[in-house]
Order: structure tokens, then sequence, then C-alpha cells
């Protein structure tokens, strides 16, 4: 839901997005915020801060 919820705000699909995250993995920007958070330990705001960096 968070993630539909984002896409909608910032007005496309972040799960289609890819990126290069900070870990070097190729993946889209929906599961890249997941795992930042959940495998990587990231808090939410160093994941935003992340994000804002890409100009999205």
């Amino acid at each position: 839901m968070a993630i539909w919820r984002l896409s909608q705000r910032v007005g496309y699909n972040i799960g289609e997005r890819q990126v290069v995250g900070p870990t070097g993995r190729h993946n889209n920007l929906a599961d890249e915020m997941i795992k930042l958070v959940d495998d990587n330990l990231w808090t939410r705001a160093g994941v935003a801060e992340w994000v804002a960096s890409l100009g999205f």
C-alpha cells in the first residue's frame, strides 16, 4: 500500500523505475527502498534523503 501511495504522490510507478542503489544493487526503486530498510537497516529518513539525491 505504501508503494502505491508513494507512486501516486510522485506521479509515476516507482516499481518500474530502475536505479543503482547506494550498495551497488541494480533494482527497481520500490524494491531498493525496501531492501535498504529491511536488509541494510537504513532509517526511512535516510532512504528519503537518498531518493531526494537522485532527483526524484
